[in-house]
């Protein structure tokens, strides 16, 4: 694409996201996130999560926790997908009652 001076667009960085993600290198995963910001690119609810996905693949729901703050802050409010990721990281951690409390404010939260 640099080649041809193409313009990433966000899909094309979601897509770098999720695949830094599944090969486990999450630092990568955080740099495009980063680049989208300094390039000043609309972050929507899919974007972060293809980040939050990344972070529950890597065991880091440390992290996944942070994103969701930061996306509260950017007014980027949680949707089933997002509730659904966050459940299924909590769950492969054997963090069952966080899983729950995220289960409950979904349902409080449609």
């Amino acid at each position: 694409m640099k080649k041809k001076k193409i313009e990433p667009s966000s899909i094309t960085y979601g897509i770098l996201i999720k695949a830094f993600g599944k090969m486990n290198d999450l630092v990568k995963a955080f740099k495009i996130f980063e680049q989208m910001k300094m390039k000043h690119m609309k972050i929507n609810d899919v974007t972060y999560g293809c980040l939050l996905d990344a972070c529950v693949k890597n065991d880091r729901m440390d992290l996944a926790l942070i994103l969701v703050d930061k996306m509260k802050q950017d007014n980027i409010f949680l949707n089933t997908i997002l509730y659904t990721t966050l459940i299924k990281g909590f769950s492969k951690v054997k963090k069952l009652d966080e899983a729950i409390k995220i289960f409950n404010l979904m349902k409080e939260n449609p």
